[in-house]
């Protein structure tokens, strides 16, 4: 079940919406040091963490003690991209590229960087050329989904789902993430019976049960509607950023927009994934323009 060929439909610049690209394999490079008697902090704790310009730091200073630490040099790559440079996150993972080993895991992450810069064709190629060095790229997969998702290619979304779930090892994300295209298929039972398995196999994927609610209120959801009832402002950043990514993936720009806008101006700090979906639906409108 490979994707050789985009369609002719346009796909759209997106970043997770829904669902972050994390960073993967064991990182825990160069502690942080914290307060007396309270443990140093790891550039890997920091990136967990959202705390993207400390965790780049942390990085590079793990690299000026080592060049060649690859960890390091993946981690730095992932921070810059999360924390809305992906310009320069590209350039670190092409030098992780450069190992055999970490080839694909680096092709990912330019992937994902790729569709926050508007380079369809660009994460198209990294998704495709990491799914071919290693069939078991779980968010490879999950990538070209995502594409082909925006293509409303529906059948091959599917395929690329299923094949993002036989090789995961989060079975969750993956059911979270399928859950969220069939909200834009307008298929609400589906999704609520994908979000409810995910919930199933991770209890504890936020994400997940804030897409549930969403999908059983989809009839009278609404940007005001969400700001009103959720008073918690992390949580109801969330909201309608999830909100706003299914509007964008149904073609209502307007709607996705306040929403985008409206979570940056809810969330306690800076919120990357919502500012790069925002930058999403501007160069939807830019592409629509051009036609």
């Amino acid at each position: 079940m490979r994707l050789w060929m985009l369609t002719a439909a346009v796909l759209i610049p997106l970043t997770s919406g829904c669902s972050v690209f994390q960073g993967r394999g064991h990182i825990d490079i160069t502690p942080v040091q914290k307060a007396v008697g309270q443990p140093p902090e790891t550039a890997a704790d920091l990136l967990k963490q959202e705390r993207y310009t400390e965790a780049s730091a942390a990085f590079r200073t793990a690299l000026a003690q080592n060049p060649n630490d690859l960890d390091a040099r993946y981690g730095l790559a992932e921070s810059l991209r999360l924390g809305g440079d992906p310009e320069a996150s590209k350039a670190e993972y092409l030098k992780v590229a450069a190992s055999p080993d970490w080839r694909a895991k680096a092709l990912e992450g330019e992937g994902s960087a790729d569709l926050v810069t508007g380079d369809q064709d660009g994460a198209y190629e990294s998704f495709n050329a990491a799914v071919e060095l290693d069939p078991n790229s779980w968010r490879a997969w999950l990538g070209l989904a995502r594409l082909r998702d925006l293509a409303h290619d529906w059948a091959n979304a599917d395929e690329a789902y299923a094949a993002a779930m036989k090789t995961s090892d989060q079975k969750a994300v993956v059911l979270n993430n399928e859950g969220v295209s069939h909200l834009a298929r307008l298929d609400t039972p589906g999704a609520i019976d994908l979000f409810q398995q995910a919930l199933a196999a991770d209890p504890a994927l936020d994400r997940a049960r804030t897409n549930l609610e969403l999908a059983r209120a989809t009839s009278d959801a609404s940007v005001d509607g969400i700001a009103a009832s959720e008073p918690d402002a992390k949580k109801r950043a969330q909201k309608l950023n999830n909100y706003g990514y299914v509007a964008m993936l149904q073609g209502r720009l307007d709607e996705a927009e306040r929403a985008f806008e409206s979570a940056i101006e809810a969330y306690p700090s800076f919120y990357p994934t919502a500012y790069q979906n925002l930058q999403a639906v501007k160069a939807m409108r830019a592409n629509a323009v051009r036609k």
